[in-house]
């Protein structure tokens, strides 16, 4: 029955519902997969009771569910301490992914102070268990020497792994590797590759790479429609990083591009 909840819990976030009423769920070992089914489509907080209950039940897989909905303020409240504190409950278990969630929480202070070396602690338990996720995030921490020491070898390590088993965020990251030579001979030919694996897969930052070494090879239309999907799929941030580069490219059609991008921002770039 939980696996409903993962199929709901995606697709309600996308479709951005807003908190209704709440409902009891004291009959909640009773349902069978049908009744989930109904009660999970109500609204976003009866969605959010049931979750609550199954985790409080101990499934694992709805802890997860309900640290998350309180991290995003969907359907309950928002409130990163208690989703940290849930996070954790299903780390308790050992699952690989809740061990990164908690990670991921530190590293980016979601209800805890920001701490880089107990990030690096739990993203190395759920690398360990051969989770990608934390797999990449220790890698990102490796590269950038936070919370660790600094070590391009063991965050391509890492990442190769990711790769090998078609984590695409890790494909950028690795096509950074390539291209700039960190720890090993520079190779634009392996650069593009990957940044084209990265664009291809839908990663908004390889699309952003991919576009760019397409433009310096004279490929421009092919450049141009990776950078034009890269702005109107990124988010507002990481258009406001790329837009000054844009705008100043001697290419009309680049600054257009640079242009869509301030469009995307929030606010007057500095």
């Amino acid at each position: 029955m939980f696996s409903l909840i993962a199929n709901f819990f995606v697709r309600r976030r996308a479709q951005g519902k807003q908190p209704e009423a709440p409902l009891h769920f004291n009959r909640l070992k009773h349902l069978g997969d049908d009744a989930w089914r109904a009660a999970l489509n109500e609204s976003p907080s009866t969605a959010a009771r049931w979750v609550e209950a199954a985790a409080t039940y101990g499934d694992v897989d709805a802890q997860l569910y309900w640290a998350q909905m309180l991290l995003d303020g969907y359907g309950t409240a928002r409130d990163p301490e208690r989703a940290v504190r849930w996070f954790r409950i299903a780390a308790e278990s050992g699952r690989a992914d809740a061990l990164n969630m908690v990670g991921r929480c530190y590293e980016r202070g979601w209800g805890v102070a920001v701490d880089f070396s107990k990030a690096a602690e739990f993203y190395r338990a759920a690398a360990d268990k051969a989770d990608n996720w934390g797999r990449f995030n220790l890698a990102c921490l490796l590269m950038d020497g936070l919370g660790v020491k600094r070590d391009l070898d063991a965050a391509y390590a890492l990442l190769a792994k990711a790769a090998a088993e078609e984590h695409v965020k890790s494909f950028y990251r690795i096509g950074l590797f390539h291209e700039h030579g960190w720890g090993r001979p520079r190779d634009r030919n392996a650069a593009l590759q990957w940044y084209r694996r990265s664009a291809e897969a839908g990663d908004f930052r390889g699309q952003y790479q991919y576009g760019r070494m397409l433009l310096a090879d004279g490929a421009r239309d092919a450049a141009l429609s990776w950078i034009a999907r890269c702005v109107s799929e990124a988010p507002a941030g990481f258009c406001r990083e790329i837009a000054p580069e844009l705008l100043d490219h001697p290419d009309g059609g680049v600054r257009s591009a640079g242009q869509r991008a301030i469009e995307r921002t929030e606010g007057p770039l500095k």
